[in-house]
């Protein structure tokens, strides 16, 4: 027998990548080949799905520019010229993990909150972009790349915003 997916977070997804892309039941059901009814007992809470149907709708939504993340979380839509690129650049040079942020920070020998007001995000965010509980938003993960690949530019930074 198939393996079922976790229900709420599936299905809470699939009903907010429908909201992005403007799309009912009829044209997932349309572009899936799965008929409207299960679609529908599925985001209900009604019915279950195998996951080779989740998987099946899951393709679709990225196909249309949807991305998830591994914490299960809508990226964004993207037309498929900044998807392409965004997989490119991802690909050759992927976002930071976790232990990579905190590495960094220490490398550099600051704390949470200085690093924070250095790259953003406030002392909170940063204790979470640590521990893996949330990723950094795009902008602060490539300034945190540039001073991993330069950090003489914290010197820079630190000497900008205290002028």
């Amino acid at each position: 027998m198939p393996k079922r997916p976790k229900v709420p977070a599936t299905l809470r997804l699939f009903k907010s990548a429908r909201a992005l892309l403007g799309w009912s039941t009829q044209d997932v059901a349309d572009k899936t080949g799965i008929s409207r009814a299960t679609i529908m007992d599925f985001e209900s809470g009604r019915g279950s799905m195998t996951q080779e149907r989740v998987a099946e709708i899951t393709q679709v939504f990225e196909d249309a520019g949807i991305k998830f993340l591994r914490d299960g979380i809508i990226y964004q839509h993207m037309d498929l010229a900044t998807q392409s690129l965004t997989a490119r650049f991802e690909k050759h040079w992927p976002r930071l993990e976790p232990h990579e942020i905190r590495q960094l920070r220490e490398k550099l020998g600051l704390t949470q909150r200085e690093f924070s007001y250095i790259v953003g995000g406030g002392p909170r965010a940063m204790v979470k972009w640590e521990s893996g509980e949330i990723r950094p938003v795009e902008s602060a993960d490539n300034l945190m790349r540039l001073i991993w690949l330069q950090p003489a530019l914290v010197n820079e930074l630190v000497r900008e915003k205290t002028t």
